[in-house]
Order: C-alpha cells, then structure tokens, then sequence
C-alpha cells in the first residue's frame, strides 16, 4: 500500500490529529478504549485502533 506524500511533516501531524480527534467524536466506542488508556497497553491500543482506522 503507497501512502500518499503529504506537503511537510508539521501538516501531517496536524492533519493526522485532526482526524484522530473527529474519528473520537464520531465513533463513540474509541471512547471506551481511551477510558481503559490508563496503561502502557491501553495506550498502545489506542494509538493501534486510530492507525487501523487509517487516522
């Protein structure tokens, strides 16, 4: 799978948590997963579901 290339690192990142941000507004189960984020691993499961949803 190519990525596509974004403009500039600081615009990836923005845009990367831009979508995190509307992918936890509009898809209330990530919102259990960040309430169990408590630990290293809940954590990781965090990060691991937004980049499975392609944040």
């Amino acid at each position: 799978m190519v990525r596509p290339t974004l403009p500039s690192s600081s615009t990836g990142k923005l845009l990367l948590g831009t979508l995190i941000l509307f992918g936890i507004v509009l898809n209330p189960p990530i919102l259990s997963i960040a309430n169990q984020a408590t630990t290293t691993g809940g954590i990781a499961t965090l990060w691991l579901y937004a980049v499975g949803c392609g944040a």
